[in-house]
């Protein structure tokens, strides 16, 4: 097989030396040839190049032994014991890949031409690889392989980013940290090769990683392969961390009257939270009817929040934050906290609540 024909194979050309080029025209080199280049695509070449390489490998080490002189039928078939020799020498060297070849070789010595000259005419198709039974083919082995690194990546952002929040403890410094670690993670992920985008949902492995570790944070990720170049393009960006309130650390940021302030209505809604939705109510006609009086009445005490001052270097809204949590898990039978927020946002604490009431 000649080099000129392997020049339009380059990720397969650049990475050998042919040593069979002593015998490039006759079939003992270019069989040795293809033998040599279909081993290194099983190992070399991505998921779904690979087969299509060794279609192509195939058809041109056909058209190479078609224009070898012969003289008689014996020298055709020759041939067969020097492909059947290289078949077995491709799946013994792919067998760590729990993969087999397929193929088909027919030759024979054509009738003469005008010039009273004969040549070699061969059937030789590649069939593809089969998987050995109980193995796992190549493709399925790497995608999995692709894939342990990048939930590797998300890990380690995951590690990174919980010491910044645990250790650090300060908004500014714990923001540039964590982006600092997700500025890694996009590029980890960046280099690992892909042929489709199915092969890894990075949306759900980042959204898997942030509820494990608890964090209070919003993450925008994604990522797709790209068709050209092959590997990940990956969008993973924090747009804000939320630092636990912590009362050993924090207690001293939280002024005694905002702090006193904030209890009075935080235990007075959990209170009357009871009541929001009548307890004898019974059809789900008449609790659906209810609800918007409920929502009227949380945002009333949302409100009332809302006016309690706050500086940007004190804990009052963090401190808000943890109490409104803390007191839903007692409150369970009769609302539903689905997600709090709050800041400090001009002078003021700005609380978000989405909450939903229980059935009676």
């Amino acid at each position: 097989m000649t080099i000129a024909r392997f020049a339009r194979y380059p990720l397969i050309a650049g990475a050998l030396v042919i040593s069979t080029a002593a015998h490039a025209g006759t079939p003992k080199g270019i069989i040795s040839s293809w033998q040599e280049y279909m081993i290194r695509s099983v190992e070399n070449l991505e998921p779904q190049r690979r087969e299509n390489y060794m279609m192509k490998l195939t058809t041109d080490a056909k058209k190479d032994l078609d224009q070898v002189p012969c003289l008689k039928e014996q020298d055709a078939q020759d041939t067969v014991a020097l492909v059947k020799t290289a078949a077995e020498n491709i799946n013994k060297a792919i067998a760590r890949f729990s993969v087999k070849m397929g193929y088909g070789y027919i030759p024979r010595c054509d009738a003469p031409n005008a010039k009273n000259e004969r040549k070699l005419k061969v059937d030789f198709v590649f069939h593809g690889l089969e998987k050995v039974a109980g193995g796992v083919p190549p493709e399925a082995k790497l995608v999995a392989a692709n894939l342990e690194r990048i939930k590797h990546a998300v890990e380690l952002w995951g590690d990174m980013a919980k010491k910044a929040i645990n250790e650090t403890h300060d908004a500014q410094k714990t923001k540039a940290e964590v982006d600092g670690a997700t500025y890694a993670a996009v590029k980890v992920i960046s280099l690992v090769p892909c042929e489709r985008t199915a092969e890894a949902d990075i949306e759900d492995l980042v959204a898997k990683e942030v509820k494990k570790r608890g964090f209070d944070m919003d993450v925008n990720a994604s990522g797709e392969c790209d068709a050209q170049k092959h590997m990940w393009k990956v969008n993973f960006t924090v747009k804000a961390v939320r630092i636990p309130y912590d009362a050993a650390r924090d207690a001293k940021g939280v002024n005694f009257s905002q702090g006193a302030a904030a209890d009075l209505i935080i235990d007075d809604f959990f209170s009357k939270a009871k009541t929001f939705i009548d307890p004898k109510t019974v059809s789900w006609q008449r609790f659906m009817e209810q609800i918007p009086a409920f929502k009227d009445k949380v945002a009333g005490y949302m409100g009332q929040l809302n006016k309690i001052t706050c500086g940007p270097s004190d804990k009052v809204a963090e401190y808000v934050q943890s109490e409104i949590t803390k007191k839903a898990s007692g409150a369970k039978a009769y609302i539903k906290i689905n997600s709090v927020r709050a800041a400090c946002n001009g002078g003021r604490v700005a609380v978000a609540l989405d909450a939903e009431p229980v059935h009676p």
